[in-house]
């Protein structure tokens, strides 16, 4: 690598708790708790935890330290592996449910112009870590804990305050190889002001009154950032459809904010029940859809997929009002689903992807979010009325920016049949790997 391309490369650094994501390490531990002593232990560890709620704000409010301490005392005795499980399967959902919109917008940017991303915390590194690994983070530096015989102790190796936060951002760029032409600090709390101190640009979240005042006399940028509030009819058809979901995977990959296409395969009635509370599980979206006007004869069903975010197109006047309809719902910022197939599979197999995806991608510039879908067919086939019991399994590919064509002397609409038959591809493979 060149000099001068060393010279324009930048580094962003983020707080965890409170910046990135709207959780906190006590409703991290609670997660872990509950999920690590079952059913049973589980509700009387419920009770203690509220009866310690106002030791724990106490001593937040008089020493952060001291707060952490006795916060990761909790963890005395607890199996790391059985820990790191739930981490995996509980924990990191939860985190990426709620990671910031407007956070996933900057890691998602900064990874395609190629900044460098760390992230320096207090909480718990495996925590960190496993956040980390999903947005790409260069690095993160976060609290250590003591293990012995694959236990947690319960006491600290490392603990990243304040003013370690701003020795992890100095020990960082003095080892790195990069020249950094600029370096910009995010935080959310006055513990943070050593490292922001240390930012050619700093950006305060959803400051306090002090943390408020600090950015007024320091230059900083203030931001406030919020998620989106949840339809209920998210909670709701995530509640009754959750005994289908047997595996998802890939969660993370769907943006949660601006316009993005998702697409899948069309096996059966059950897929949009499927992708709709997956939409508002992980990123708490509310996405659109298009469905045949005939959906809409029976007022009771008509509401019930209006509810879910569903616009009826006329079939019979062609393709043109659908395309334009979801051109418009892209331009206003939604995540719209899209079955490229056009209508149910009859024998379970994929049909041909058509073209009218690829033309909504090229006049909106909108990223595809590919999903794979299996089960659906055999819990609800093509020539039953209504839906039975089944596995339904989920994954989510990586965001495709744009369709590249190998070769530029194909007609236009040749191009586009091309295009779409590579995304049949992706969906396909998908599939297959359910």
């Amino acid at each position: 690598m060149s000099h001068a391309l060393i010279q324009n490369k930048k580094l962003v650094c983020f707080d965890f708790d409170g910046t990135l994501v709207s959780s906190n390490s006590l409703q991290q531990l609670y997660l872990f708790k509950i999920h690590y002593y079952g059913w049973v232990r589980g509700i009387l560890w419920r009770v203690l935890f509220l009866i310690q709620i106002p030791v724990f704000f106490l001593l937040y409010q008089l020493n952060p330290a001291k707060f952490n301490q006795f916060l990761y005392s909790r963890y005395r005795g607890m199996q790391q592996d059985k820990l790191l499980a739930i981490l995996q399967d509980k924990v990191l959902p939860f985190l990426w449910r709620n990671l910031y919109p407007q956070a996933d917008t900057l890691l998602r940017e900064h990874k395609a112009n190629n900044t460098d991303v760390i992230i320096i915390s207090a909480s718990w590194n495996p925590v960190v870590q496993a956040l980390a690994t999903l947005v790409s983070a260069k690095a993160c530096y976060a609290t250590e804990l003591q293990v012995k015989n694959g236990k947690l102790t319960g006491l600290i190796l490392d603990y990243v305050d304040k003013q370690r936060k701003a020795e992890c951002l100095r020990d960082f760029i003095a080892k790195s190889q990069e020249c950094y032409q600029s370096i910009s600090v995010y935080g959310n709390s006055t513990l943070d002001i050593p490292m922001l101190e240390l930012a050619d640009s700093a950006h305060v979240i959803n400051p306090s009154k002090r943390l408020r005042l600090w950015a007024h006399n320091n230059n900083a940028a203030i931001h406030y950032w919020q998620h989106p509030k949840t339809h209920w009819t998210l909670t709701f058809f995530s509640l009754v459809l959750n005994h289908y979901y047997r595996s998802i995977q890939g969660w993370h990959h769907i943006p949660k904010e601006k316009g993005c296409i998702i697409i899948a395969n069309h096996a059966s009635h059950l897929d949009q029940y499927m992708l709709y509370p997956l939409l508002g599980r992980y990123t708490r979206r509310r996405p659109k859809y298009l469905a045949k006007k005939e959906h809409f004869r029976s007022p009771l069903f008509a509401r019930i997929i209006r509810y879910m975010g569903a616009y009826p197109v006329d079939r019979q006047r062609g393709g043109r009002a659908a395309i334009l309809q979801a051109i418009k719902l892209l331009n206003e910022g939604h995540a719209v689903v899209i079955f490229p197939e056009g209508t149910r599979t009859r024998t379970g197999q994929i049909n041909e992807f058509k073209s009218g995806v690829v033309l909504i991608h090229e006049k909106t510039a909108a990223p595809i979010v590919p999903v794979g879908l299996s089960g659906t067919y055999q819990a609800w086939p093509y020539d039953k009325k209504y839906p039975k019991k089944g596995d339904v399994d989920l994954v989510v590919g990586e965001l495709i920016d744009s369709l590249s064509m190998e070769s530029e002397h194909a007609t236009n609409q040749a191009s586009k049949t091309v295009k779409a038959a590579k995304l049949h591809s992706v969906v396909s493979e998908l599939v297959e790997h359910c």
